[in-house]
């Protein structure tokens, strides 16, 4: 499979999810898997349509949504994708959420893309480089983050609290 090859047509994919997904924020219908997780209208929509594009460019390949598509879960090359990665802060106004896609060969991670719509941030790596719009960024190594600043959101209710931290 030609990933090199294929990142503007992906790239083009997730802006044009991204203002779908904008025309739902703060306005989405919210309901509740069976884990008590949030699902919004946009979360299945812009999965229906990653599932759509994909099956037709790459219909050797399976996929596995966030919101329940499995498809040929034994192929050589595998799709995952959260439509909405960051459903409670999407749905609570918050702009800290993106859409992510990653493709595996062999159950082995190869490609990964986040684009943050609210930001118009696009996020990939490519073989062992990582990418933040049109300029190579450095990744962290995990094993550094132990003196590395931490920021994550907690959701409860209406309430919102954002704490940092660093890791142990």
């Amino acid at each position: 499979m030609q990933i090199i090859a294929a990142l503007p047509e992906l790239h083009a994919w997730m802006r044009e999810c991204g203002q779908l997904a904008r025309s739902y924020f703060n306005q989405a219908e919210v309901s509740y898997k069976a884990d008590k997780s949030y699902v919004t209208n946009a979360d299945v929509e812009i999965e229906r349509l990653l599932v759509e594009r994909l099956r037709n460019r790459y219909p050797n390949s399976g996929i596995i949504g966030e919101e329940g598509t499995r498809i040929g879960n034994d192929q050589e090359y595998i799709w995952a994708l959260d439509p909405i990665d960051g459903t409670g802060s999407f749905v609570s106004g918050l702009a800290t959420w993106g859409i992510s896609l990653g493709l595996l060969h062999n159950a082995k991670p190869i490609l990964g893309i986040c684009y943050m719509p609210v930001t118009d941030d696009l996020y990939w790596n490519e073989a062992d480089k990582a990418f933040w719009n049109e300029h190579e960024i450095q990744a962290v190594n995990p094993e550094e983050w132990h003196s590395e600043p931490v920021s994550y959101t907690h959701l409860s209710g209406s309430s919102h609290s954002c704490s940092f931290k660093a890791r142990p």
